[in-house]
Parts: C-alpha cells; structure tokens; sequence
C-alpha cells in the first residue's frame, strides 16, 4: 500500500505519495504498460536491483499498485518506451551497468518486452554496450541513447567526442547520428522545434545547448543555440534542457552547468537566445520539464535540484511583465531528480509525477487548478 500524504501547497497541487524506498531514485517515466489507457509510471532508482512500475488506479486516492518488471540489475540509469510489435504494450529501452567513469561503465542497453503479462517479469535482449549510456528518448520512430561522455575519456574533463546513438527496428542495431558534443552531455530532450512534423534532439552539454535538425532521409543536422553558462571548462555549458511555448515564443530552459546551480530561461533574440538566470541557488539541479498546468496557452516550467532546499518549482510566464515569476510547489520534501506529466486522473488537468534522489521517494502532483 502506498502512504496518502497531503500537505498545504501554494498552488493547488495535491501530493500522494506512491513509494519511499527508491534508494537513488533518478528517473520516472510515464507510459501505459497494461494497455487500459491510464497512464502508469517506471520509477528507476540506481540504488536497486530492480525495476519496478506503478499502475495507475484511474481514481483519485486509490492505491497505485507496484510489481517488479526486472529483476537483477547493477546501476539502472535510464528508461524509455515504445510500442514496437503494435500489440498496444510499449516495449521498454533500459541502460544499466552506468559509471560515470567510461572506463568503468560497461553501458548496457537492453530492449525489455512483456512476457504474455505486464504485471510479471519482463524478457530481456541486449542490443548494445556503450560505456556511459545515460539518456534514453524516443524521436521520429528509433530509441535515441545520449552517453555521459566518450567512452575513451576520463573526469574532470571529459575532453572527446560523445557518440550521440539511435536504435532502430526490427534489430536495433546501434547507429552514431552525431560525435559533435564534448565534455559531459547530460541532458536530452524530443522536440518538434521547427514546426516540420519531424521529431528534433536537443542536447545539454560542456558546450552549451544544441539543436540537431531532424531531415528527411533519417539523418540529423546540429547546431548549437547557446554556450550557456560562460564559466571555465569543465564548469562550462548546461547540464538539461527543455522547450517552453509561451506568448507565441519557442523558449528554452536549462539546468546549468552540470548538475549545476542555475535554472535560466533562454529568450528568443534575433537569430539567437538571451540567457537569463532565474534561480540561482541549485544544489545539483537536475530536471526541467515544460508543461502547460494552468491551461491558458502558455507553458510553465518545472524545475528543481536533487539535494538541499530548492527542490521542486515552476516559473509562470507573466504576459503584462513580460518575465517569468518563481511558483513553489515542494521545496525540501522530495529532492528532485525528475518529474513528467500526464493526466494520471482523468480530469484533463495535467499532473505531475517526480522522483527524488536522496529522499528515495516517487510521488504524484494531483492538479486541482
């Protein structure tokens, strides 16, 4: 049974509690596993040995029961999913085996598919090991795999090529698309950021934020946006990043530099971005997600730091001002080290969904705005 717990918010959040022993919590992802249409939850932990999922009850207040989809595991770090055989279940991508040390990071990748019953122990298939594989999305039909660095480079500086890999169906082969990021590359984020149907990747980085431009033959073309934070190698660049719609304007927010103490708003200037940072005082800021949660067209974002204070809030465009305003949600009960949205209740509000690092716990963020 999960613990209800329900505590005052400024603004209209209603917390619950689905698990608290997720030791080195890192990622939540958002994915209907059993095909009911609810969207259910994975919450990755890199201190387990397993991989557990949390389906959605549908109601609000019910209990979110949890069953092990893997068990087995040495250092989980990401999660994606797709559907792939079109039988409604997605199958799950899962990199594990992670050091942030390439030399000692075998960076398994793993394709995991239902065994007849999403509720029992899924199978799995290895379909590649590439040292430090760290971040899993899914763009334009492939799994897209972004490394923390080259596999032939060490901390602190990590100087070398990051070998940015798609997987494919039916063998999921592994294939580079791209080797121009060096340094740490941290974040990754999916995006139809020039409005051509087209899936685009945007990666965080030691050199700041770039833009890799899906084409029509499956190939992808970079650019870089923005050197984020100007501060020396290897405390230079941003560490994750997101795309924030408001007032008609594509924005970009980020995490800067790695697991850095800054959150900063990129504004659209020229041909370019103005960087402005929000918040400043971050104690390893590690997620930032776009949603719209109030429902007025423009986008909020989520951010917050996986250790001390400053751990869970969004910004709220305000269009008189033509600024952003810092909203709290829940600083210091949860130590951020990821969240998504969705509606996990079925009243077309989004929600959210977070996961902390060292406070181990995985909650939902009912929205009764």
């Amino acid at each position: 049974m999960h613990a209800l717990i329900l505590l005052v918010l400024s603004q209209h959040f209603e917390p619950m509690t689905l698990a608290t022993d997720l030791r080195g919590g890192y990622q939540v992802l958002s994915v209907d596993l059993n095909k009911d249409g609810k969207p259910d939850l994975i919450g990755l932990a890199q201190g387990m040995d397993r991989l557990d999922w949390f389906e959605n009850p549908g109601v609000a207040g019910a209990e979110w029961k949890r069953h092990t989809m893997l068990k087995g595991l040495s250092q989980p770090i990401n999660v994606a999913a797709m559907d792939v055989d079109g039988d409604g279940i997605p199958e799950v991508m899962l990199a594990h085996e992670f050091s942030s040390t390439p030399a000692k990071s075998k960076g398994t990748v793993s394709l995991l598919t239902h065994d007849g019953d999403p509720r029992g122990i899924w199978k799995r298939r290895d379909v590649d090991a590439l040292p430090t594989s760290h971040r899993l999305k899914v763009a334009n039909g492939a799994f897209v795999n972004a490394p923390l660095a080259d596999p032939l480079t060490a901390p602190p500086e990590y100087r070398g090529k990051v070998p940015l890999t798609i997987y494919r169906s039916p063998d999921f082969k592994p294939v580079k698309i791209n080797d121009e990021d060096s340094g740490v590359m941290h974040g990754l984020d999916v995006d139809d950021f020039n409005g051509d149907g087209r899936m685009d990747i945007l990666t965080a980085s030691f050199l700041g934020i770039a833009l890799l431009e899906a084409q029509k033959d499956g190939s992808y073309k970079r650019r870089l946006l923005h050197a984020g934070n100007a501060t020396a190698w290897p405390k230079s660049g941003s560490s994750d990043v997101t795309v924030a719609r408001a007032q008609g304007k594509k924005f970009l927010a980020a995490i800067d530099p790695w697991h850095g103490h800054e959150f900063a708003i990129y504004t659209p200037k020229g041909s370019g971005f103005e960087r402005t940072v929000l918040e400043d005082k971050l104690n390893q800021g590690h997620t930032v997600l776009a949603v719209d949660l109030d429902g007025d067209g423009d986008d909020e974002v989520v951010y917050g730091s996986r250790i001390g204070d400053v751990t869970l809030r969004y910004v709220k465009y305000d269009r008189k001002a033509k600024s952003w305003k810092i909203v709290p949600i829940l600083d210091g009960k949860i130590a951020t080290s990821s969240c998504v949205t969705a509606d996990f209740n079925g009243d077309k509000r989004p929600d959210l969904a977070c996961i902390g690092g060292t406070t181990q716990n995985l909650m939902v963020f009912e929205n009764r705005k």
